[in-house]
């Protein structure tokens, strides 16, 4: 069967879980915010200047290689979404507290094509929401002493080499929620990549977690780790690959765990130790098919490593597909993750929609929609808890309806909200009216206990009064209230309107 034909079978399959995926898959703020594993407790360059990527040419004002020259201490946004053609490889080379967040960009997203994205000899750099195309090297290599790296929520498929190596003294690294995989119908002729760990006769690479990837039709290193040390990989998808999945090797130790392994192709190599491997603790995988893993282990219990939340082995599939990969997905990712195990039906209560002024008074926008006064909780209705109310005369900049963002509510608060069980899309509007600078105010946000937004900074994100939003689509009831929580980082939390509304209306 051609990868063609396998997409095709993938698509038939998922049909009943469709409606759930499309839920999450339509914005990257519905995805987990909170990095997990080790170096992942890096702020990367979340504290530092923003700089705006405004071109997507390869090189000159407004390119991401221009922002990547301005040094360190960067937090890196995108006012573009498409395709960047790199005739040269993109480097980040000594540097330190960096983030390219391609979650900030339009559709569709943020690809980068025919080079590698480079990270040598740096530290604290968190790379989010961005897809690596057709490398002529390695897709993404971290490497030469490198640490405190997180890898998440990114793309990285056809490179002539490997899609992603982490290489030479290299420490305290995670790839989390990545897709790792090959369109090419030679795929397995070329002998294609996953994923390469190893030292190359410097310091061992160690500290490494990998989890919640998945890695597809990879002839191999799905991964391939050939280092003494430390691996946690946990609740990967592992599947359709050539001649074996992972494979661990010259002293690597560690832990697979909580995995899923799905193909048609040598089905018994899909976890290779070969003899020279340190040990092995194996345990809570899948398959392939009928076949177990776990007795494969060399090691009678877990080494310690930086904690993740584990997911049971039996929701693993259809959360990686379901989440995995840099949003909003393209084609090729979402053929990738086109084959979900069935999800739970959630309802979906009908015509549920309230929007709220918050800290002002009724309003009607433009499109005549009705915002209601900012009210304090009272059950059985909608609130606030806490926190103080503040408004401004000036004009607000990016919207026809200023008057939602010249109120806000600030403080100690959060917003509950009774309504019934079922799937409901969440959208905050915010407008730094108080703060003229980044890094003055910031905070973050969670929805039902889901960390939606991290080190959130307005200023950084949008400037001094200026209209933005962020919508959470499918965020998930069952206790009969939706409840929205503000935690101060850095001086106080702030939102000026919410709209809730029953998912798909």
């Amino acid at each position: 069967m051609n990868l063609g034909q396998k997409l095709s079978r993938r698509f038939l399959r998922r049909d009943r879980a469709w409606t759930a995926i499309l839920l999450i898959l339509l914005s990257p703020a519905s995805l987990p915010a909170a990095f997990e594993g080790f170096g992942s407790s890096t702020p990367g360059g979340n504290n530092g200047a923003v700089v705006e990527v405004t071109s997507l040419a390869d090189s000159g004002p407004g390119t991401l290689r221009e922002a990547l020259g301005k040094g360190s201490n960067l937090r890196i946004v995108f006012k573009v979404g498409g395709t960047i053609n790199l005739q040269s490889r993109l480097e980040i080379r000594g540097r330190s507290f960096i983030t390219i967040d391609g979650s900030t960009a339009p559709d569709p997203g943020v690809t980068l094509k025919g080079r590698s994205l480079y990270i040598r000899g740096s530290h604290d750099i968190i790379v989010t929401h961005i897809r690596v195309r057709d490398s002529v090297s390695d897709g993404i290599l971290v490497w030469d002493g490198s640490n405190n790296v997180v890898i998440d929520h990114c793309s990285a498929t056809n490179a002539a080499d490997e899609n992603i190596n982490i290489t030479e003294d290299t420490h305290d690294v995670t790839v989390s929620w990545c897709i790792i995989g090959d369109t090419r119908s030679n795929s397995f002729a070329l002998h294609s990549k996953g994923m390469l760990i190893a030292n190359f006769n410097k310091p061992a690479v160690t500290k490494v977690s990998l989890h919640h990837n998945l890695f597809i039709n990879e002839f191999q290193r799905s991964p391939q780790v050939s280092t003494a040390g430390l691996f946690d990989i946990r609740n990967n998808v592992i599947r359709d690959w050539g001649a074996y999945g992972i494979r661990m090797r010259q002293g690597a130790w560690g832990n697979i765990v909580n995995n899923v392994f799905d193909t048609n192709n040598n089905p018994e190599d899909a976890v290779v130790l070969v003899s020279d491997a340190g040990p092995v603790y194996i345990h809570g995988n899948q398959g392939p098919g009928s076949r177990d893993v776990d007795p494969l282990s060399t090691a009678a219990s877990p080494f310690p490593v930086a904690p993740i939340t584990t997911d049971p082995v039996a929701e693993v599939e259809s959360r990686v597909l379901g989440l995995a990969g840099a949003f909003p997905r393209d084609l090729i990712d979402t053929s990738f993750a086109g084959a979900p195990l069935p999800l739970p039906e959630e309802p979906v209560p009908s015509g549920y929609a309230v929007a709220v002024n918050v800290g002002g008074g009724s309003y009607t926008d433009g499109a005549g929609n009705r915002w209601s006064a900012d009210r304090a909780y009272s059950s059985g209705s909608w609130g606030y808890t806490g926190g103080r109310s503040y408004s401004i005369s000036d004009p607000i900049a990016d919207t026809s309806d200023d008057p939602l963002y010249k109120s806000e509510r600030y403080g100690t608060f959060n917003y509950r909200f009774d309504v019934p069980d079922g799937l409901y899309d969440v959208t905050l509007h915010f407008a730094e009216i108080y703060w003229k600078s980044s890094g003055q105010r910031i905070f973050d946000v969670s929805i039902e206990g889901v960390l939606v937004l991290d080190d959130y900074d307005i200023h950084g994100a949008a400037g001094h009064d200026r209209a933005t939003t962020r919508t959470f689509p499918g965020v998930l009831v069952r206790d009969g209230q939706l409840n929205i929580n503000f935690v101060t980082v850095k001086n106080n939390p702030m939102v000026s309107a919410i709209r809730i509304q029953s998912s798909g209306n």
